[in-house]
């Protein structure tokens, strides 16, 4: 049987361009989706490259605090020592007039054990007592502010 032309219908070019629309459509989505994937890739680059900056920054602020503290911690234990020096003075008494003139240990062997010791703690004192009111002090202020907080 044969259709009359009015009534055939050709679908064929329509089919394709439909497949064509639908295809074109869907490379629009994926661009748009890939164009925000990129957009979100070059922010997060932008980022860290931000961030490389300031981790150099800090590293080098961190090294030079480093050397800050460890010459802070050198001269506190040279003061330490110096501060024990003062507290803690001694005069070593030999017993008889010869170990004073002579500087050579007899026997090879070094006289500390001939000598006595002195000390002398008032200079000590004077700092325990000094650090005492300090830290009533500090502890009357932590007081006061827990009381106004």
């Amino acid at each position: 049987r044969r259709e009359r032309p009015a009534t055939r219908v050709d679908t064929t070019p329509r089919e394709i361009a439909q497949v064509v629309v639908r295809m074109l459509r869907r490379r629009d989505h994926l661009l748009n989706s890939c164009c925000g994937a990129l957009s979100t890739l070059r922010q997060l680059l932008c980022d860290l490259i931000d961030i490389k900056a300031a981790t150099a920054v800090i590293s080098t602020s961190l090294q030079k605090t480093d050397l800050r503290i460890e010459k802070a911690q050198l001269r506190r234990q040279s003061d330490i020592w110096t501060l024990l020096a003062a507290a803690i003075k001694y005069t070593p008494e030999k017993s008889t007039k010869e170990e004073k003139s002579s500087n050579i240990p007899r026997d090879g062997w070094n006289n500390l054990d001939q000598e006595e010791v002195k000390l002398d703690t008032k200079e000590s004192d004077k700092y325990i007592q000094e650090n005492d009111l300090l830290v009533s002090a500090i502890e009357r202020r932590a007081k006061l502010m827990d009381t106004i907080l």
